[in-house]
């Protein structure tokens, strides 16, 4: 069975948006959250109100300062972005996620999402193995830290439920 991927959070500003993280991840059965360097410090207790029935993820959530202390133990990195890079990674869009997700079932992965104001850096992207992007309208591409986890999350789900159908 494939491991379910962490979710790296990376300078999160919002604790109600880590809160949303964690309810999306509960829902969807991920468990494992990590927060790099998140900007109003930890505990927080809008996420923990916004984290609904997911107290245990955020009672569970490891706090780092940096991306490569969050990446211990991962094998492939994907960093979530909202516009195609000009980076040497391969990229990735979410409809096609069941094609390109299919490794090793041993191996441990990631996915990463930057801060609500501008998103992963260049620099925070030298730590990716590839790049995600979900697709939006032109007309407005960036989606709520919290909307994108849960969108990541639900295509995860999906695909390991179709690979792994309940008895």
């Amino acid at each position: 069975m494939q491991h379910p991927p962490r979710i790296i959070l990376v300078r999160p500003q919002m604790g109600e948006n880590i809160g949303a993280t964690a309810r999306a991840m509960m829902n969807f059965g991920l468990s494992d959250l990590w927060l790099v360097a998140p900007r109003d410090g930890w505990p927080n207790a809008k996420a923990h109100e916004m984290s609904a029935h997911a107290k245990e993820i955020i009672e569970q959530t490891h706090v780092v300062d940096t991306i490569d202390h969050a990446l211990g133990g991962i094998h492939y990195a994907y960093g979530a972005s909202a516009q195609r890079r000009d980076l040497a990674l391969p990229h990735h869009d979410v409809p096609s996620m069941p094609t390109w997700w299919a490794h090793d079932a041993s191996l441990r992965s990631a996915v990463i999402f930057g801060p609500e104001n501008h998103g992963l850096s260049n620099d925070d992207l030298t730590h990716c193995s590839a790049l995600i992007t979900i697709p939006t309208d032109a007309r407005n591409t960036s989606l709520n830290l919290a909307q994108s986890v849960v969108i990541i999350a639900y295509t995860w789900f999906q695909m390991h439920q179709a690979s792994n159908p309940p008895s």
